[in-house]
């Protein structure tokens, strides 16, 4: 692919011919740099999803105590309330004492046979509860992990600018529908895009804050009017480490701003905070929460043009009203 070009501007021959060498190279490298805190994500959360399997196994272990509290409950009429043993070796409950294969059962001796067989119920619930809760953790880091290696896929391609069609300009449905992950946008939950491209998810009543806060990842950024009842706004992120431009913080608060008691003044004080800070209130009402951990607050100007504006375009190129496309 190389062709012979003569000339009196040596340094400018030299540069040319350096192009095809030094500046692919350049890109490839800038490229790597980029993605490589993705990278370190990734591995973080591969690692992370291998401690959830073994912790996996650890609560199986801890249900299956369920199947030798169940045989020592067949068998209870056997012994006086206090008996104790260090184990016991039980047929099947509806086998009766044949030669069916017996089971050894090990116990406590500083507990009786009854309190044995309670504490092996109480062992299979807890294991069934972090299995629930693991299976919670497990959806989240899946969901991330699948937006990171996007996410690094475009850095090393060279941005999103690539799928665009327009260097460093993502196309707004595209990266905000995505953020979803495919999951169905309830009725109650509106969608905005804002000018950089980010998803931003308002609920439309209390319902819908709980709502938008499920559809949320736990390093999406949440934020709330200070001070009074407003509706909860979502701004949705690839990975923890991405950074959300100013103007995405302004007009995420201006829709917080514009659902709430301070719809009416020229500018409103906003709350953001991370969704892994934010906890729902027992006792309190629907929607209520409480913030562990603040990250910021920023006064931004109440526009209510951007209700309009930031909507979704349709595939036609037409605002969907509703907010939701």
């Amino acid at each position: 692919g190389w062709h012979e070009e003569q000339g009196e501007d040596i340094l400018g021959l030299v540069e040319k011919a350096g192009q095809k060498l030094v500046l692919e190279k350049a890109a490839r490298d800038a490229a790597g740099a980029a993605a490589l805190p993705l990278s370190r994500r990734l591995r973080k959360l591969e690692q992370l999803l291998a401690k959830l399997d073994e912790e996996e196994q650890r609560l199986l272990g801890m249900c299956a105590a369920r199947e030798d509290g169940l045989l020592l409950q067949a068998w209870l009429w056997r012994w006086p309330a206090d008996f104790r043993a260090p184990e016991l070796v039980l047929p099947p409950p509806d086998e009766g004492d044949g030669d069916t294969p017996r089971k050894t059962v090990k116990l406590d001796m500083r507990r009786s046979v009854r309190d044995n067989m309670e504490r092996l119920f109480h062992t299979a619930r807890r294991g069934q509860r972090g299995l629930e809760h693991l299976a919670e953790r497990r959806a989240v880091l899946r969901a991330e992990l699948a937006t990171v290696q996007a996410a690094r896929q475009e850095a090393l391609l060279g941005g999103i600018g690539h799928a665009a069609g327009e260097a460093g300009k993502p196309d707004r449905n595209t990266v905000a529908l995505g953020a979803l992950r495919g999951a169905a946008l309830p009725r109650n939950v509106q969608l905005f895009v804002s000018d950089d491209g980010f998803a931003l998810l308002r609920g439309r009543d209390a319902k819908g804050n709980i709502a938008a806060r499920k559809l949320a990842a736990a390093h999406d950024i949440w934020l709330h009017t200070d001070g009074g009842p407003g509706s909860h706004v979502i701004i949705r992120r690839a990975h923890a480490g991405q950074e959300v431009p100013e103007r995405t913080l302004d007009q995420a608060g201006a829709l917080a701003a514009c659902k709430s008691w301070q719809k009416d003044a020229a500018r409103a004080r906003i709350l953001y905070a991370e969704v892994r800070h934010i906890r729902s209130m027992r006792g309190a009402g629907t929607g209520t929460v409480r913030m562990d951990k603040i990250l910021y607050s920023r006064e931004v100007p109440v526009d209510a043009s951007l209700e309009t504006r930031l909507l979704p375009e349709s595939p036609a190129g037409k605002t969907d009203g509703t907010g939701r496309d």
